[in-house]
């Protein structure tokens, strides 16, 4: 029997405790899902622009901008055409576009009815008169010195033999000179209104030297007589194309 320094009286050595054959189950440490983790992820990036947008988007006066360099003008920004002018001329003399009057109260007489056919910016400066064979008449005024006679007839043959009186002191043949061009005077031709033949229109200057013009419409049965300043006869022939009337 050997010696054990560490054992001197041979006493029984304490054998190792033998492994247990089951083992309890460890706590496991549990995370979320990559997957989960993405999505929350997604969801708060989602909500927090929404946020913004709602801050920045929410209330509020909006800005048009101008328009910039070479920008097409818009309808709205065109000038408007201005109410109660004279109605397109075509055809021998050249005319300008107008709008039709603006709609008034009912005239109270027949003369008011009349003054309808002034236009609007220069009726206030008409005064009524009388004259044998002629139903109604009134003299206007423009703001630039343009005389200016309207002749109510009963027909529009009463009217166009007033018209032949004036034209036969003239001694020219129908259809001849140019109204656009003062050299030619005196002259005569048609007209026409919206293509359609309206009446007749005689240029020449008045004994005096006053350059005239003398028209008809065959469907008002009025006879018009304008009379300009010696120095302007471009502004004449501008009213008579653009302004003259009469108003249908």
């Amino acid at each position: 029997m050997s010696f054990d320094p560490q054992n001197p009286r041979g006493a029984p050595r304490p054998s190792a405790a033998p492994t247990p054959s089951y083992i309890p189950p460890q706590p496991v440490e549990r995370r979320p899902p990559t997957i989960l983790l993405a999505a929350i992820a997604v969801l708060a990036l989602f909500v927090i622009a929404a946020a913004v947008y709602l801050i920045f988007n929410s209330g509020g006066p909006t800005s048009t901008p101008l328009p910039g360099p070479g920008a097409s003008t818009s309808a709205s920004h065109v000038a408007p055409t201005p109410a109660n002018s004279a109605p397109p001329r075509t055809g021998g003399p050249t005319a300008g576009a107008s709008l039709l009057p603006t709609p008034e109260a009912s005239p109270a007489t027949p003369y008011e009815a009349f003054l309808r056919h002034i236009p609007a910016a220069i009726r206030p400066s008409c005064t009524g008169g009388q004259a044998t064979g002629i139903e109604f008449t009134t003299l206007c005024t423009t703001t630039n010195g343009i005389r200016v006679i309207y002749d109510q007839y009963d027909t529009a043959d009463a009217m166009n033999a007033a018209y032949q009186e004036t034209f036969a002191t003239v001694q020219i043949d129908a259809n001849s000179g140019s109204c656009e061009d003062h050299s030619t005077w005196p002259a005569e031709s048609t007209y026409n209104v919206n293509g359609a033949p309206a009446g007749h229109r005689l240029c020449a200057d008045d004994p005096n030297g006053a350059p005239t013009i003398t028209w008809t419409d065959d469907q008002l049965a009025i006879l018009s007589v304008a009379t300009g300043q010696a120095t302007d006869v471009p502004g004449l022939i501008e009213f008579w194309t653009n302004e003259a009337g009469p108003i249908p």
